[in-house]
């Protein structure tokens, strides 16, 4: 299953190589530089457009 992981900035000691060894099919990586807790509600326009980025780049 194609999967896509955004990093929170509160989360920016996730390291990669834990998503690709855990998401067989990672096709995009990416750390934020905006939002919090609640990203998606903060910025919901980028949110969207990383979103349907991903989706078109699979479909």
């Amino acid at each position: 299953m194609p999967a896509a992981v955004f990093i929170q900035r509160h989360e920016a000691a996730y390291p990669e190589a834990l998503a690709r060894r855990h998401y067989l099919d990672l096709r995009e990586f990416d750390r934020l530089e905006e939002g919090g807790h609640f990203t998606v509600a903060e910025v919901p326009a980028e949110m969207a457009a990383r979103i349907r980025r991903f989706v078109r780049s699979v479909g």
